[in-house]
């Protein structure tokens, strides 16, 4: 793949299929080649507006194509995009904003930073700069549930590293629709937007009475033909009990069903599986640190046990390791710490040095980071969690 940069897939697919169906939200729908004409757009008014690259541009809209579309052009302009929650308090959008040192945001006022209005952007030239693998793409800040919230920064690479390995694994083409569900402020978003491009497939955004409602789901999957979702494991659980998929119509086209993002119930699980008999599901596992790190594809002979579904092996190029309180790996079979080293890795925690330090270390050019979840290896060689 020649990308060298998260928005070289957009170029990539417009040039490759420029009528091509790139965003689909409701009756809305916007072609690749206009959302790069977009990107482009927003490129252009963010360099006027004298944001350069490595610069912090906040990103402050619903997800809509215009989302997606202001997104890309942060990336084209050479700056980190730091996706902000809509639904935050402006106390914690006022925080994130300082943390990060935003010096724009795109969308909705924050106090204290520039706005850009997406619509009432200039359509100057997009600026000549050149974006490496190496340099950030993303400032992703955790949900802050056991403290301060710790901005995470991605690189291109890091991104680029999971999306070829998804593209690859899932098969990801022009005939595919993926249903997006997650926020852009969760990494869960990165598959969504960046394997579609990369695989010229569509994105379809979830509206939010399906968000709500599983039965509204299960139609949403039916009615936009969705052939991939990627979610977490208690929307599974819900559209298996309360989707109406027992006597109603189902989402055939569906043929890939993958989860992240907490312990996924075996029971629901399993019964989902038995209401969409042509899917294959696959459970995904990683930190916002590590994006997606492991992986297991559920087998057909998989039935509902009392035991979780194990988080499975290493992606490509990714190594994981369990190791003991001193560092040490542990035996076979025992309980340790899941380290996770390789290229999609983390860069660090923006501004803390310390906090980095305290679970990152590097070794030759290759990063590792200790998660803090447990996990031991089962008889088949896949990795079992421990929580």
């Amino acid at each position: 793949m020649s990308a060298r940069n998260l928005h070289d897939l957009l170029a990539e697919a417009a040039a490759a299929r420029p009528e091509a169906t790139a965003v689909v939200d409701g009756s809305r729908s916007l072609a690749y080649r206009d959302l790069d004409r977009e990107s482009s757009r927003l490129a252009g008014a963010l360099a006027a507006a004298g944001v350069r690259p490595g610069d912090r541009v906040g990103l402050l809209l619903p997800k809509s194509p215009e989302a997606i579309a202001a997104l890309y052009g942060t990336l084209r302009a050479g700056a980190v995009c730091v996706p902000l929650d809509v639904e935050a308090p402006q106390a914690r959008l006022t925080s994130v904003a300082r943390d990060a040192g935003l010096v724009a945001v795109v969308g909705s006022p924050v106090p204290g930073v520039p706005v850009l209005d997406p619509a009432a952007a200039s359509s100057a030239a997009p600026p000549a700069v050149e974006v490496g693998p190496d340099d950030l793409a993303y400032l992703l800040y955790t949900s802050g549930s056991t403290g301060e919230p710790k901005g995470v920064t991605l690189s291109h690479g890091n991104v680029l590293a999971f999306v070829d390995w998804a593209v690859d694994e899932f098969g990801v083409g022009p005939g595919d629709r993926l249903a997006s569900h997650a926020p852009l402020h969760f990494d869960l978003s990165t598959f969504d937007l960046f394997a579609a491009a990369s695989g010229g497939a569509a994105v379809v955004l979830v509206p939010p009475e399906a968000r709500l409602f599983p039965v509204e789901l299960a139609r949403f999957l039916r009615s936009a033909q969705i052939t991939i979702s990627y979610s977490v494991p208690s929307v599974l659980a819900l559209l298996a009990a309360r989707g109406g998929l027992d006597d109603g119509p189902r989402p055939d086209a569906l043929r890939a069903v993958l989860f992240a993002g907490d312990v996924p119930p075996p029971g629901p699980i399993a019964r989902l599986r038995a209401l969409l008999p042509g899917a294959r599901f696959w459970n995904l596992y990683g930190p916002t640190e590590t994006n997606v790190c492991t992986w297991y594809e559920l087998p057909p002979s998989w039935e509902t046990q009392p035991r979780p579904v194990p988080i499975g092996r290493p992606i490509r190029g990714v190594e994981v390791e369990l190791v003991d309180a001193l560092g040490v790996p542990v035996p076979s079979g025992e309980v340790g710490e899941i380290v996770v080293r390789g290229p999609t890795v983390m860069q660090g925690y923006w501004g803390d040095p310390a906090g980095t330090a305290a679970v990152l270390s590097e070794d030759g050019g290759t990063r590792s980071y200790r998660t803090g979840d447990f996990a031991r290896e089962d008889e088949g060689g896949n990795l079992a969690t421990s929580r």
